[in-house]
């Protein structure tokens, strides 16, 4: 009996502690969320992060594992937790003991561990061949002086409330080794950039002829660094919001040094793909749609990710004129590139977001660009590069407010009869008076005021065929969605 005992015991270390080589498959550990940030020296913020794992090959996904994370540099993790990612979707009678460790009893260290089993029946794996998010944390992040970079590492035993936890995947039963990539998170103070020769921002529009440092760049604050900004994208349930965001150059010159051009790289992290990036309808368009170039160089482009690291973004360089000394207005704002944004993913309840932000060695066609203008032919750097950024949020549009209404009572003199048919046909065929409320007129609930509304009525009315559709006959809003409205409560509601 000891014997047997001896060998299950064995068996059992060999699966928990030993890699087993799993063919052509490979399991990365990896981490999705922001990785630069700015603020003054000392300031803390909250940041959501996601832990993942990256299958690859031919076999099945994980079952289930164990990992350990824990930070370096100015970086704390209050939470962890599988709740909002795919393996809690996944989830269904298997085991989950997450929790964030007590530096205590982890030599200082501070960290959170995971063990999850998707199931104990049912051979549930995480989809095979894709990406998926494992677990969710909140990570504290305090910007230092000077600025350095934190990282998030997954590592091997942390204790949680049970023993030292090992990193490891499991797949088929067997526990495989997984690949482990840091993410590491630039944190940057700031500096004031107000009166500064040139700064650079973002706006929700394109900007000609603006201030000085324009209140119009998103997140301008108190120190002209244009960072921390956001910008909010309604979309209906369903739909995929799309965006353009202008990157500016703010100038302080004095005649004759203005900004003749400039090179930009701007990465586009988080859930946004970049459908164009163009200097169209901007300063550095063409002199005949209105912009200053003029015989230059203007080489704009979306980057490919294939070549810079999975980064995504893109690089312009813009010379306004290689002959005429063309400049940007010495002192003023103006609209230089413009970046069309689409969220990846159809807009549910939960809020998405993507961050765009000015980033040095993205490459295009050519070498890797350095973020530079030029100003009197050289090259100077805009005091904010380092921290202009914005973060686009995709959220679910609130709509517009329905006011309550009586359908088929388009006069609102809270009656339904035949002075409302005839109402419907002044307002549409004798430049008769409209109501706020379309929806009231809208007596067939199609969606189009027209003609048929008032035989409709008429019809209900004198010849016995169907009431109008709800709210009818008492007040009530629209269930119906469609473009009509009702601006203001009717008067007899």
């Amino acid at each position: 009996m000891k014997r047997v005992q001896f060998l299950w015991a064995a068996a059992c270390a060999g699966i928990l502690l030993s890699p087993i080589a799993r063919g052509q498959d490979v399991f990365t550990l990896g981490f999705q969320g922001g990785t630069s940030f700015s603020g003054a020296p000392g300031t803390k913020r909250t940041e959501a992060y996601f832990a993942t794992l990256k299958h690859e090959g031919e076999g099945n996904n994980a079952q289930g594992w164990s990992y350990g994370v824990s930070t370096e540099g100015s970086a704390l993790i209050l939470t962890l937790t599988i709740e909002g990612t795919d393996a809690k979707a996944l989830f269904s009678g298997g085991f989950n003991k997450t929790e964030v460790v007590d530096p205590a009893k982890n030599a200082g260290k501070n960290g959170a561990v995971s063990a999850v089993v998707l199931s104990l029946t049912e051979g549930t794996t995480l989809p095979a061949k894709t990406t998926s998010t494992i677990g969710k944390m909140d990570v504290e992040l305090v910007i230092p002086d000077p600025g350095a970079d934190a990282k998030l590492v997954y590592v091997n035993g942390l204790k949680g409330a049970g023993q030292a936890v090992q990193t490891v995947i499991t797949q088929d039963g067997d526990s495989v080794e997984a690949v482990l990539a840091p993410l590491s998170i630039s944190l940057t103070p700031v500096q004031s950039c107000c009166g500064a020769q040139v700064i650079v921002g973002f706006s929700e529009d394109v900007i000609r002829g603006g201030a000085k440092e324009d209140p119009r760049l998103i997140g301008l604050g108190e120190n002209c660094n244009a960072t921390g900004g956001t910008l909010k994208v309604e979309a209906g349930l369903g739909e995929f919001g799309e965006q353009k965001v202008y990157a500016n150059v703010s100038s302080n010159l004095v005649d004759p040094n203005g900004v003749q051009g400039w090179s930009f790289g701007i990465e586009v992290t988080g859930a946004a793909d970049i459908l164009a990036v163009t200097t169209a309808g901007t300063a550095a368009d063409k002199v005949e749609n209105g912009g200053l170039f003029s015989g230059g160089f203007n080489k704009t482009e979306i980057i490919d990710p294939l070549k810079n690291n999975a980064a995504r973004g893109g690089v312009s360089g813009v010379v306004l004129s290689l002959t005429e000394g063309t400049v940007l207005p010495f002192v003023g704002t103006e609209t230089v590139l413009c970046f069309h944004l689409k969220a990846q993913t159809a807009q549910g309840e939960e809020a998405t977001s993507a961050r765009l932000a000015f980033k040095d060695g993205l490459r295009g066609a050519g070498q890797p660009v350095t973020n530079v203008v030029t100003v009197g032919g050289d090259s100077k750097a805009a005091c904010n590069f380092r921290t202009a950024d914005v973060t686009v949020g995709f959220v679910k549009s609130t709509g517009p407010v329905e006011a309550p209404f009586i359908r088929g009572n388009a006069n609102d003199d809270a009656k339904v009869d035949i002075a409302d048919a005839i109402w419907i046909i002044n307002q549409l065929f004798r430049s008769g008076p409209a109501k706020p409320c379309q929806d009231a007129a809208d007596v067939n609930d199609d969606g189009v005021l027209d003609a048929s509304d008032a035989v409709a009525l008429i019809d209900y009315l004198f010849r016995a065929q169907a009431a109008p559709s709800a709210p009818f006959p008492a007040c009530g809003t629209d269930p119906t969605a469609d473009t009509l409205v009702c601006d203001t409560a009717a008067e007899s509601c």
